[in-house]
């Protein structure tokens, strides 16, 4: 409740003790410029996420790039050196995707199995490709983002953020490199070790701009 003494009112909302939120107050927050999702896992590597070598022997329509945070290198995106195979929970795939599953499955772990042995643990095949995106690491030192080319899926839950237009992206883009994001983020993520923080879409949706005039 609310104090005539001026203690703090109380709601449902999370309190941080020691946070300034006055200095938050009135920005717009990320989520109102960009959605935010998490990269799906496809499973034990070698089934569903395959190297160069096996993908030469698949079928090209059948084969998306994707990357991972290893893939980034002093804060750039390297060439993607693996394809996610897109599946279809509605048809089955070709013969050549079906013989690569089929020959490979038994490596997938446990949890990774679908009822559909065709399908990956968490399916991208609707997930929407056309347009760049960034990619965020769930667990960093600060929530910088890394432009991702169209026509490449991030992978491995690690968060993705994706914009109506260039533009907001762009927005997007550098207010999580700003000052203001990094000190939001210590704010209010839970720490963990050696200065890192742990990150959600959640959190990352309520990410004030500072760059965005009110």
């Amino acid at each position: 409740k609310g104090g005539a003494d001026g203690g703090m009112a109380l709601s449902g909302q999370p309190i941080y003790p020691g946070v300034d939120a006055s200095r938050y107050a009135g920005l717009k927050t990320l989520g109102e410029f960009a959605q935010v999702r998490i990269a799906p896992w496809l499973g034990t590597a070698g089934v569903f996420v395959v190297d160069a070598s096996t993908a030469r022997r698949l079928p090209p329509e059948s084969l998306v790039p994707c990357v991972d945070t290893d893939d980034i290198v002093a804060s750039k995106l390297g060439t993607p050196t693996r394809w996610a195979i897109r599946t279809n929970p509605r048809e089955e795939p070709c013969k050549e995707i079906l013989d690569h599953l089929n020959s490979q499955m038994h490596r997938m772990a446990a949890r990774g199995r679908q009822g559909k042995f065709w399908l990956p643990p968490e399916s991208f095949h609707a997930w929407d490709l056309s347009q760049p995106s960034l990619i965020v690491p769930r667990i960093a030192t600060s929530p910088k983002a890394v432009r991702v080319p169209s026509g490449v899926l991030p992978i491995n839950h690690n968060l993705s953020v994706v914009a109506g237009t260039e533009e907001q992206l762009a927005l997007v883009e550098e207010a999580l490199a700003s000052p203001l994001a990094a000190e939001w983020v210590k704010d209010h993520s839970p720490r963990l070790e050696n200065s890192y923080v742990s990150l959600t879409t959640k959190m990352l949706r309520k990410l004030p701009m500072a760059n965005v005039p009110v």
